[in-house]
């Protein structure tokens, strides 16, 4: 049913505590778990901004291997991918392409904050043609 997992990641301990439970999920559903990190970068006039994104994509993709890394050696298949924009955007881009459910945990922003800010997760939600599965970091694995 859930074959295709993917997961975006923020490179918060938050975002990191839904892979207990993503793990489960593979294992149960024989799936293929989908790391995915939206790569930021803030351009500042006159910099080299090529320059700023490129080292912001192998932070990324340093960042997504570790992690795969450790899924791996548990005997998980996973993949990682880095995309450069908005990140609710890119998230549901890549899952409308090529996965199965989404997998996030949610900041727990509320009040003027989230006003502020937005919120990637709800955003996703809204607009996900696919499952969303939004897990609360303190739930994920059993804190």
């Amino acid at each position: 049913m859930f074959s295709k997992i993917l997961v975006p990641l923020d490179g918060s301990r938050m975002a990191e505590e839904t892979l207990c439970q993503v793990e489960d999920l593979a294992r149960v559903n024989k799936g293929r778990i989908m790391l995915l990190r939206v790569a930021f970068f803030y351009p500042f006039p006159g910099s080299e901004n090529k320059k700023m994104e490129l080292e912001a994509v192998e932070r990324s993709e340093k960042y997504l291997e570790k992690m795969a890394a450790d899924l791996r050696a548990k005997g998980l298949e996973v993949s990682t991918h880095v995309r450069l924009g908005d990140a609710a955007t890119e998230i549901l881009d890549h899952a409308e392409k090529y996965a199965t459910v989404v997998v996030m945990t949610t900041h727990g922003h509320g009040g003027l904050t989230r006003w502020a800010l937005g919120s990637v997760v709800d955003r996703v939600i809204r607009r996900s043609k696919k499952p969303v599965l939004v897990i609360r970091p303190e739930k994920a694995c059993g804190i």
